[in-house]
């Protein structure tokens, strides 16, 4: 039978959470990611105009976790009227106009 001490443990289990933590920022920035495209989509199918990237990350830095998923299921399944709405309905969150007002004229295309 082998016998671990105290420190071995301590090590291995420090190495699995990094691991794990390591591989959630993976998982989450891929799904950020996608559901960042799925914006770019809907935002530049309704507002042409636009320069629809920057919006899209404005958009997503507002989006709960729920939302983030549900638009990168999208990339997926289709675009929906109501991946349109949950779009349209967090760009109207205070801290996603904040984050617009702040990119300025970078969001306009000319």
């Amino acid at each position: 039978m082998m016998r671990f001490g105290l420190k071995t443990c301590v090590v291995a289990s420090v190495l699995l959470v990094s691991a794990c933590d390591v591989a959630t920022d993976a998982a989450d920035t891929a799904l950020r990611d996608t559901a960042t495209g799925v914006i770019t989509t809907v935002v530049e199918d309704q507002f042409p105009a636009v320069n629809a990237e920057p919006l899209a990350e404005c958009v997503v830095d507002n989006a709960e976790t729920p939302e983030i998923v549900s638009l990168a299921k999208a990339a997926v399944t289709g675009v929906t009227a109501d991946d349109v709405s949950t779009v349209l309905n967090i760009a109207q969150r205070t801290g996603t106009l904040n984050c617009i007002a702040s990119n300025g004229l970078g969001l306009l295309s000319l």
